[in-house]
């Protein structure tokens, strides 16, 4: 609006001026008209329209090029209140995103929850059905039957439930091909995957395929990404070397064309991921369950028994821990020890509300294969970019999701997945 008030005064201006001129030159073209005679008259009043016009002119022109700026200050407005509201829309919808995103966490989390409860009570009613037949054994003189299926049974039980949990839930299952490639290497994301295929398809054959390819293309893999991360070319590198196994890996199992493409997304991705990682942390991603005891990462006094080492600690020219405007002292988790629960916010000595990393619930949380090591890249890309409390929290989600992309389950699922389709055909 400033600049169309201005552009009003100055046409205002412009029109004063257009008709004091006009009445100027009427003037002296009159006394020149009186002095030189008609003729000269004639020729001041011809002259005398002709300003008078070209000031009417000046006027409209003025008038007019008002009206365009006014409009377009106008038109600007309106767009830029439009854009201003197709952000906020935009804005709108990423948060209402996050939030489903959000939502379907916290879903899977209570199914996987629902999951683990049902796993118990088969396992429970299981034992009663071991009981009940081992008795009627043992009262038909059975005995060796009785004790030999009360012991064999339980396994075959336990490989039931389990396979069920695996089934209705995914973070069930996730967790287990997790654990089972971090604590077995190459040959136990080979039988962790063989397992699953059997359990589904009851089909031994492909089942042994699903694990010697998963098992070839995790050792691979695993080549590939202990090569060393030197520079971005070395990482680029790695990923397309990674993504050529899992595609081929894919392409082997019975995958189709677009399985390929995404055998060789996922495994590269997981390389990459896994890069990154290790250039961010210093530390490779290891998605083992925590051990330990949680740090008192809010901690001021480095010589507090839960506090992180002192090398840590960010130090000021009299030795002190450093402490921002958040009260909190600056500290640089990549120097603490990765295998120590980080899932939750820090802690002050003798602090353990169910939202910060010594409470047993947070703690238990850290026990989730792979959490642990998301929580660890989160505190140092938090930290690093000063993420305010909402942005810290809300920038769990993807971050969990990273970490699990930088695992090769998702290779694996495809795997399984391109066999049990080519079987099915």
């Amino acid at each position: 609006m400033r600049l169309f008030k201005d552009v009003m005064l100055m046409t205002t201006c412009l029109a004063v001026f257009s008709v004091a001129w006009s009445v100027h030159a009427g003037n002296f073209f009159e006394d020149a008209g009186n002095a030189v005679g008609k003729a000269a008259n004639d020729v001041g009043k011809t002259i005398e329209k002709g300003a008078q016009d070209t000031g009417k002119t000046v006027e409209k022109g003025a008038q007019d090029a008002g009206k365009t700026v006014e409009k377009a200050v106008q038109d600007t407005g309106n767009a830029i209140e439009k854009g201003a509201q197709d952000t906020g829309k935009t804005a709108e919808k990423a948060a209402q995103d996050t939030g489903k995103t959000i939502e379907k966490a916290v879903q899977d989390t209570g199914k996987a929850g629902e999951t683990v409860y049902k796993f118990g009570v088969r396992e429970m009613e299981a034992l009663g059905e071991r009981a009940k037949d081992a008795n009627q054994r043992i009262s038909e003189g059975k005995f060796v039957d009785a004790v030999w299926h009360f012991s064999a049974d339980q396994l075959k039980d336990s490989n039931d439930n389990l396979a069920k949990a695996a089934k209705e839930s995914d973070i069930v299952r996730v967790a287990g091909q997790i654990a089972a490639s971090a604590y077995g290497g190459p040959g136990g994301a080979a039988a962790y995957a063989a397992w699953l295929a059997y359990n589904e398809t009851k089909d031994l054959g492909l089942a042994l395929r699903v694990g010697l390819i998963t098992g070839a293309a995790a050792y691979a893999s695993g080549g590939v990404s202990d090569l060393p991360n030197t520079d971005a070319a070395a990482i680029a590198e790695k990923t397309i070397m990674a993504g050529a196994i899992g595609g081929a890996a894919v392409a082997v199992a019975g995958g189709d064309q677009q399985a390929i493409q995404e055998g060789f997304l996922k495994s590269g991705g997981a390389v990459l991921v896994q890069s990154i990682y290790e250039t961010q942390t210093t530390h490779e991603l290891d998605a083992r369950i925590s051990k330990g005891e949680a740090y008192c990462m809010a901690a001021t006094d480095p010589t507090a028994a839960c506090a992180p080492p002192i090398e840590a600690y960010e130090l000021d020219a009299s030795g002190k821990p450093v402490v921002g405007d958040d009260s909190l002292p600056k500290v640089d988790v990549r120097k603490t020890d990765p295998m120590r629960p980080h899932v939750g916010q820090w802690a002050k000595p003798g602090e353990s509300s169910i939202a910060q990393e010594p409470s047993l619930f947070m703690v238990s949380v850290s026990k989730y294969p792979g959490m642990n090591a998301m929580a660890l890249l989160h505190d140092h890309v938090s930290y690093a970019m000063k993420f305010d409390p909402v942005t810290n929290v809300w920038t769990i989600v993807p971050a969990t999701v990273v970490t699990y992309y930088g695992t090769n389950v998702p290779t694996d699922d495809q795997i399984r997945k391109s066999a049990e389709g080519e079987a099915q055909k």
